[in-house]
């Protein structure tokens, strides 16, 4: 599933119920080419990836005009 989507990133947490999703993506990771990073929420890897996040946010007016989007549906681009 992940090959066919392209998936460059991968983002999870590292359990639930029981499951190791760590253990799960280290033991296909290899067989995922095109997947170059995982993200754990809650680890190192997610701070630094908050952390980039942050610093490529838009400036204000960026975020205004966005925001002028969100109000007006029916003015945004794919319209």
């Amino acid at each position: 599933m992940v090959n066919q989507s392209g998936m460059r990133l991968l983002v999870s947490a590292l359990q639930h119920k029981g499951s190791d999703y760590r253990a799960m993506v280290d033991r296909v990771r290899g067989e995922c080419p095109r997947l170059e990073d995982v993200v754990f929420i809650g680890t190192d890897s997610w701070t630094q990836a908050r952390r980039a996040r942050r610093a490529r946010r838009p400036p204000p007016a960026g975020r205004a005009a966005g925001d002028a989007l969100a109000r007006r549906p029916d003015q945004h681009p794919v319209h």
